[in-house]
């Protein structure tokens, strides 16, 4: 029989503070206005869907330069928007920087400019990255406390789980603040 999870005061406490600070942005009137809105996003093509910063390698050129040298975990290939690739990339690197409340296409320019060059992805996108973003935040601790709280899941990395669980606590209420100021029914590019 597997390892059952017995509910962790810790992230208890932390799904008490996620719903609090979901609650106190109005979550469910933000979920339903966005359930309504159309993204007019790049065309599907293929896409690696799980481009996290774990997943991409670098190696020093200088002390001040990288290079990219490789990725791993193409498990989650498939086809969608390259939106996906940029929102979950830039998104996790974002996550790790500390302020959630800048925008992806300010705090990363460099990645966005090489994005759009490289994956065809149009300028006027970026909207719909930090869209994407940020309601992965959203759905991301939705996820996790589903997994460890109900399901009871045991992960090998506790301490990475919690640490991706923090970060995305963290950045929920410029997320929630943000989606909250969307209106309309229709995001164009």
């Amino acid at each position: 029989m597997a390892e059952r999870n017995t509910h962790d005061p810790e992230i208890t406490r932390w799904s008490v503070e996620a719903a609090t600070i979901y609650h106190r942005h109005s979550g469910n009137a933000v979920a339903t206005r966005l359930a309504g809105l159309r993204l007019d996003v790049p065309l599907a093509q293929p896409v690696l869907r799980d481009i996290w910063w774990g997943h991409v390698m670098f190696q020093m050129q200088s002390q001040t330069e990288q290079l990219f040298s490789g990725m791993i975990d193409f498990d989650a290939a498939a086809v969608d928007t390259p939106v996906t690739d940029m929102a979950r990339l830039v998104g996790s690197w974002h996550l790790m920087s500390g302020d959630p409340e800048m925008l992806l296409c300010d705090r990363w320019p460099e990645a966005f400019l090489a994005y759009e060059e490289g994956a065809g992805l149009p300028k006027p996108s970026r909207g719909a990255v930090q869209i994407y973003h940020d309601t992965a935040i959203v759905c991301g601790l939705a996820r996790w406390f589903e997994w460890l709280l109900q399901e009871g899941r045991v992960f090998p990395d506790m301490p990475a789980v919690k640490s991706r669980i923090k970060g995305l606590l963290r950045a929920l209420p410029a997320a929630l603040q943000r989606l909250g100021k969307i209106s309309g029914e229709r995001l164009l590019p």
